[in-house]
């Protein structure tokens, strides 16, 4: 029977499913819409259009809200049973959610939704403990798989170089991608989307040479300088002194990595990759654990294999077939897993080897949150 549930409930549930769930970027594509009976939830930002055009990022983020609704209902304060009915057209994204009163016992995950983090710094060790990754593998929804590896040198080779002409080079996916960077806290206050750039740095000055990096001509005029070599000794020193008064820390290891896999590519499948994988990041981090979504090799893969079809208009022709066989392989060979397999997530975890812990600001409920006329506000 369904429940009849009161508007500021279905606040809360916004409220907290934002800070929970995880979108490209931070993008945060999602309208919410409550009628009284049903929970909407609807595709609104098209996000990285030119290099996803088949909402491949945005249909793993709609698994994460799902999952992070159903953790988050599990709470004693709101204690609903949400069924869920999804609409995966490309052209159409979206979801419906209903409530019921049914006893639940308490996700142990809700206690980390508030605080879920990523942190792209270097981390204090090279393991996780096996009876994490027993818990991460426990998190998984059938069809999906994950895999753990310290070994990947060839998947950075590949990773650099898919990196490098897909996004570092093409004028249209640089768009696509630094339209989502915020250079200071003004402009992240101001839109509470994006990615600040502490959550993807590891100082002020590396963060300035990324944003050089998005004007070609600027780049191209300082790499061309007589002061530019003595300019970057002079760089690296500041970024040490300010690393170190700053608790930064970019010394240490690159964590291990690991790789979610699903055997069918279909929306369905991604929905489901999609809850697996935020509740591994939750998991990880109710450990001590940090986080790090790698999410270029994936997207490549997702378009540019043969069993996917035609291919992303902007990134198909930039990568050779050769390449992408290349990489699809030091992939499998770095993970273990089969041909059959298709990577839709990798991300590298460790134990952080500095204090701050960085989240990504959230938009307020009141502008992702509508509410029918003639709902009575309770």
């Amino acid at each position: 029977m369904r429940a009849n549930v009161k508007n500021d409930i279905i606040r809360k549930i916004v409220e907290l499913t934002l800070r929970g769930a995880s979108s490209a970027d931070n993008q945060q594509p999602w309208s919410f819409h409550w009628d009284g009976v049903k929970l909407t939830v609807r595709e609104v930002i098209q996000g990285l259009k030119l290099t996803d055009p088949g909402r491949f990022l945005n249909t793993l983020n709609l698994g994460t809200i799902a999952e992070t609704i159903d953790i988050v209902t599990s709470m004693p304060s709101v204690h609903l049973k949400p069924e869920f009915s999804y609409s995966l057209s490309p052209a159409n994204l979206g979801m419906q959610a209903t409530f019921t009163k049914s006893p639940r016992s308490l996700d142990e995950l809700a206690q980390v939704v508030e605080k879920r983090w990523c942190d792209r710094r270097k981390y204090k060790s090279e393991s996780i403990d096996e009876s994490v990754i027993q818990a991460c593998h426990r998190d998984l929804y059938d069809g999906v798989n994950l895999y753990f590896s310290a070994n990947t040198k060839e998947l950075h080779a590949v990773d650099g170089m898919i990196w490098g002409k897909v996004f570092a080079i093409d004028r249209l996916c640089k768009k696509d991608m630094y339209e989502w960077l915020r250079w200071s806290k003004r402009d992240a206050e101001k839109t509470r989307d994006g990615m600040y750039w502490t959550t993807f740095s590891d100082s002020w000055i590396n963060s300035r040479m990324v944003k050089l990096s998005m004007n070609p001509s600027r780049l191209v005029y300082f790499c061309t300088r007589p002061f530019t070599r003595p300019a970057l000794r002079a760089i690296g020193i500041l970024q040490r002194m300010f690393s170190a008064s700053n608790g930064l820390i970019s010394e240490g290891t690159e964590g291990v990595y690991g790789c979610v896999t699903v055997k069918k590519t279909s929306s369905e499948a991604l929905v489901d990759a999609g809850r697996s994988i935020i509740r591994v990041w939750m998991r990880l981090n109710l450990q001590g654990y940090s986080f790090q979504p790698m999410m270029v090799l994936p997207l490549v893969f997702s378009y540019m294999r043969p069993e996917a079809g035609n291919g992303s208009g902007v990134v198909k022709g930039m990568v050779s077939a050769y390449e992408i066989d290349k990489g699809f392989d030091a992939c499998r060979e770095t993970f273990g897993f089969s041909k059959d397999e298709t990577p839709v997530w990798i991300f590298r975890a460790g134990l952080p080897k500095g204090p701050k812990h960085y989240a990504t600001l959230r938009k307020d409920v009141a502008k992702v949150l509508s509410v029918s006329p003639g709902i009575t506000e309770k």
